[in-house]
């Protein structure tokens, strides 16, 4: 199956992941797909990024250094303005870890390594538009 590039609506994309290579990948492929990407390399400085422009999605790792994915959920799930940011997690944790995740109400989750990228960009797109219906 094919990558469906510009078959979404363009919207505000948070990348927030440690590792610099995969950082960049996403942030080119969403911008292939029209999507506006702001990058962080971890939870404080995704935070920083999402009081400057709330983003429509949020894709982020979980194992972050300074402030790991879970805090970074439990943070924005804690401020009514951004509690409806959805959350997709992007992540080579154990199953343990993932579970408290899912617990804390992500979107979707992906483990590193083992999906298809057209699933991942359709996730994204499914997200924005549940956060744009949900205004």
């Amino acid at each position: 199956m094919g990558i469906p590039l510009r078959e979404m609506n363009t919207m505000r994309v948070l990348v927030i992941e440690d590792n610099p290579d995969i950082r960049e990948t996403l942030r080119e492929v969403l911008e292939m797909c029209g999507h506006q990407v702001q990058v962080a390399e971890d939870g404080t400085r995704g935070i920083e990024v999402t009081c400057q422009a709330k983003p429509d999605v949020a894709l982020i790792d979980i194992g972050l250094p300074e402030m790991d994915g879970i805090q970074f959920l439990d943070l924005v799930h804690s401020y009514v303005r951004w509690q409806k940011i959805p959350v997709i997690i992007l992540s080579g944790a154990d199953d343990a870890v993932l579970d408290r995740a899912r617990k804390r109400g992500v979107q979707d989750l992906f483990r590193k390594g083992s999906f298809q990228l057209s699933d991942f960009l359709a996730a994204v797109n499914r997200a924005a538009e549940t956060n744009r219906a949900d205004g």
